[in-house]
C-alpha cells in the first residue's frame, strides 16, 4: 500500500507517518511508516468497517466507517482541503457549503474493484 498526504493540493512532507487501523474495536494495523506499508494477513480477511487514524507531523486525520477493502493493494491519498476545493472534490454537491474537508481517497491497483 502506498500513501500520500496533501494540505490544499500541496503535498505534506514528512519523513514518517503513523497509521492505526481498527476493526470492531481491535487494532489490526499500527505502525510508523516512511511511505509504503504492508498489510498483515489478519487485515486482509477483515470484513468489518474500519476506523483509520493517520498522523504526519502536526497533521492528524481520523476516518470512521471506512470500507474493509481499503486495506488492499493500492494508493491512499489523505488530506485536508478548503474552498475552492480541488477538482475531484468540487464536483460533490454535499460539500458545497463546507468550510473544509478531510479526505481519504483509496485508489485500488492490480484490477481490484471496490
Amino acid at each position: 500500500m502506498h500513501s500520500s498526504s496533501y494540505i490544499e493540493e500541496q503535498p505534506v512532507t514528512c519523513k514518517r507517518f503513523q497509521l492505526t487501523a481498527k476493526a470492531a474495536g481491535r487494532t489490526i494495523l499500527a505502525g510508523s511508516f516512511a511511505s509504503d506499508f504492508s498489510i498483515p494477513s489478519a487485515a486482509l480477511t477483515n470484513n468489518d468497517m474500519l476506523e483509520i487514524e493517520i498522523k504526519s507531523g502536526k497533521y492528524h486525520w481520523h476516518f470512521s466507517d471506512v470500507g474493509p477493502r481499503a486495506l488492499r493493494r493500492g494508493w491512499w491519498r489523505v488530506g485536508t482541503d478548503h474552498p475552492p476545493f480541488q477538482e475531484m472534490l468540487r464536483r460533490d454537491e454535499t460539500l458545497k457549503d463546507a468550510l473544509w474537508v478531510k479526505y481519504l481517497i483509496v485508489d485500488p491497483t492490480n484490477d481490484e474493484v471496490f
